[in-house]
This record gives structure tokens, sequence and C-alpha cells, in this order.
């Protein structure tokens, strides 16, 4: 449990981080959107008459159906993102798991190495004392038979001497046809030994193409987590955008509400002094509501300067999130491929890469059981050829001693 805490907390955490990418760019399209349909709502004007001009919307059931066709293509696109990280969440399970077997199969073949190095140097050290027993034998037999053949020779016969003669003649001829017997074993042996070892090498070379594969496929993962960084980053960098956007967008509607009021105000102060007008006051009235009017109009041309700058600060900052806008997709633009190339590059590497996790796992108890059967049959071998070897050994000693006897006889009958 202790070993997967952390796999899973990174599993954990490159799902929180693919969840506010796909959250974020889904906010980012609403708010753009709400941004169109906001420069796309009717607005009021006044002339400097006092009259009001509507501008009435011609496509807001479009643009209604536009939004909900976008949210739809945003939830599948969201949803088509949400698979592509748990692939890729799965993908990276199976590297970790896949490098755990490798290190393993490893650890096991060094062990096997060091265990066939130190009993091949063992059998070389007993196949060299027993062919030092084997010599000392041979002389102490040497020396025996010599002094057997002097004592022995007056009693015997020449019939008995030519019969001893002939039955060690059959018995060399069985010994040379069981030295030949052997030595066409033991080169037979050693023939599958080297095939053996041929097939070990074959079988290391296959391992280190696919620990080379191996570490293809890690570097492919770390050059994606590169990139999910990257793309964390704009995520970032987009979200603070949206949120300057929004809060310009807040001071816009307030400052629209605050000139809507305002034009009513001045609309209504305008409509009572021409009804006070129309009625037809005192002189002293007149010249009050000269002074009146007077002040109004300096009122109304200090309101419509203001409404004047603020439209030209709304302007100054939609300018200046349209210039943002365009360079956050430039960099975008310049750090990445298109999300296109991108989202296929990510199919083909997710697909290789699972082919080559089953493909590498299959091989590997192939070989792991070829690697028991090779080393089992190895050992087998060896302890066969080492008791050929001793046998050989013996067989040899043997005939030379019986050559060595008959031709010590043979001289005796001559």
């Amino acid at each position: 449990s202790q070993q997967a805490s952390p796999q899973q907390q990174q599993q954990h955490q490159q799902t929180n981080i693919a969840a506010a990418a796909a959250a974020l760019l889904y906010q980012q399209q609403q708010q753009q959107q709400q941004h169109q349909q906001y420069q796309q709502q009717p607005q009021m004007h006044v002339r400097p008459g006092g009259s009001t001009l509507t501008l009435e919307p011609e496509t807001a059931v479009q643009a209604v159906q536009q939004l909900l066709e976008e949210n739809s293509m945003l939830k599948a696109e969201l949803d088509m993102y949400y698979g592509k990280v748990s692939r890729l969440q799965r993908l990276e399970l199976e590297l970790q798991k896949l490098q755990g077997d490798h290190d393993s199969l490893v650890q096991s073949t060094e062990k096997r190495e060091r265990l066939h190095t130190a009993m091949q140097s063992r059998l070389e050290r007993e196949l060299s004392k027993s062919q030092e027993v084997a010599r000392r034998l041979k002389e102490q037999l040497d020396a025996t038979l010599a002094q057997m053949s002097i004592q022995s020779l007056p009693e015997h016969t020449d019939a008995e001497l030519k019969k001893e003669v002939g039955r060690r003649d059959v018995l060399i001829a069985q010994l040379l046809t069981q030295n030949r017997e052997l030595t066409a074993e033991k080169e037979r042996k050693e023939i599958e030994l080297q095939a053996q070892r041929a097939t070990l090498q074959e079988q290391r070379n296959h391992i280190d193409i696919l620990d080379n594969a191996l570490n293809n496929a890690q570097a492919n993962v770390v050059r994606l987590e590169e990139e999910c960084r990257k793309k964390q980053f704009y995520v970032e960098r987009a979200g603070q955008l949206q949120k300057h956007l929004a809060d310009m967008q807040m001071a816009s509607e307030r400052r629209l509400q605050m000139e809507k009021r305002f034009r009513s105000q001045l609309v209504r102060d305008v409509e009572n002094l021409t009804a006070q007008k129309i009625e037809g006051k005192s002189l002293g009235n007149s010249r009050k509501e000269a002074e009146d009017m007077e002040m109004l109009r300096k009122t109304l041309r200090e309101y419509e300067e203001k409404i004047i700058s603020l439209e030209n600060e709304v302007a100054k900052w939609e300018q200046r999130y349209l210039e943002e806008s365009t360079m956050r997709q430039i960099a975008v633009d310049a750090a990445s491929v298109p999300k296109d190339a991108k989202i296929a590059a990510l199919e083909r590497t997710s697909q290789e890469s699972e082919k080559l996790i089953a493909q590498v796992r299959s091989e590997k108890l192939k070989q792991m059981d070829e690697l028991y059967a090779s080393q089992r049959k190895c050992a087998e071998q060896e302890g066969k050829l080492k008791d050929l070897e001793s046998r050989l050994a013996e067989k040899d000693a043997m005939i030379r001693v019986l050559q060595q006897h008959s031709q010590e006889k043979d001289a005796v009958l001559q």
C-alpha cells in the first residue's frame, strides 16, 4: 500500500490537472461567447436633442442556437479529453509494471550467470583433481602390473600366455570401440552445449532490445509530461486573463447601468421643462427656467463627456483584451503542434505502447521458460560431459596399460 500510494497520488494529480484544464477551456469559451453576445445586444444611444434611438437584435435566436451547439461540442470534447487522460494513466501503469518485471528478469539473469560461473569454476577444479588422481592411479597400476608380470612369468606356459594375450587383445578392441563411442558422445554433447550457449546469447540480445524499447517508452512519457506542464501553464495564464476580462465586463456593466439611469433622469428633466414651458409661466419663472435649462444643459454635456470617456475606456480595454488573446494564441501555436495532430500522435503512441506491452509480456514469459529449460539442460549436459570425461580417462589408462603389458608379453615370448 505504501508503494502504491505515490502512484495513486500522481494519478490523482494528473486527473485533477486534466479536469482543471478542460474546465478552464470550457469557461474560456463560455466567456468568449458571452462577450460576443454582449457586443450583439441592443444598446441605447442619446442624440444631442434628447431623443433616444434603440437597435433591436435580429440574431438573438441564432446566437442561442449557436451557444447550445457549441456547448454540446465542448461537452463532447471534454469527454474525449477525459478518455485520453484515462488511457494515458493506464499506459503509465503498464509501463511501471513492465519496468518492474524487467528489473526482476535482469536480476534473475545476473544471479543465474553468477551461479553458472561458480559451477563452471568448481567443475574445472574437480576435473583437474580427477585428472591428477587418475594419473597417480595409472602410475600405481603400471608399477603393479610390471611387478606381477615379472613375478608370474616363470609360472606361465606358452599356451597360457598366448591365450592371455588374445583375451587382452579382445579387451583392447572392446575398449577402443567404447573409446570411440565416448568420444562421439562427448562431441555431440559439446555441440549441444554450444547451441544452448548461442540460445542464451540470443535471449540476452532480445532482453537488451526490450530494454531499449522500455527506455524509449519512458522517454515518450517524460515528453508527454513536459507538454502537459506547458499546457497547464497556458491554462493558468488563460484563467488569469479570463478573470481580468470578467472584472472588466462587470465594471462595464456597472457603467452602462449608471449611464442608463443618468439618461432616463435627463429625459425626465427635459420633459418636465418642456411641459413647464408650454404652460407659460411668469417672467421670473422664465428666467429661473432659463437658468435651470442652462444648468441642465451643462450637466448633460458633462454626462455626455463622461459617457464618451467611459466608452473610450471600454474600447481601450476591449482592444487590450483582444491583443492579449492574440498573443496567447500565438504563444500556444508556437509552443505546441496543432491540436488535431497532437491528438493523433497521442493515439498512435498509446496504441503502439499497448501493442509493445502485450508483446513484451508474452515474449518475456516465453524467454523465461526457455531460459530455465536451457540452463537445466546445460547443467545436465555438463554433468554427463564430466562423467564421460572421467570414463574416457579410465578407458585410455586401461588401454595404455594393456597395450604395454601385451608388448611386454610379446617381447618375452619372442
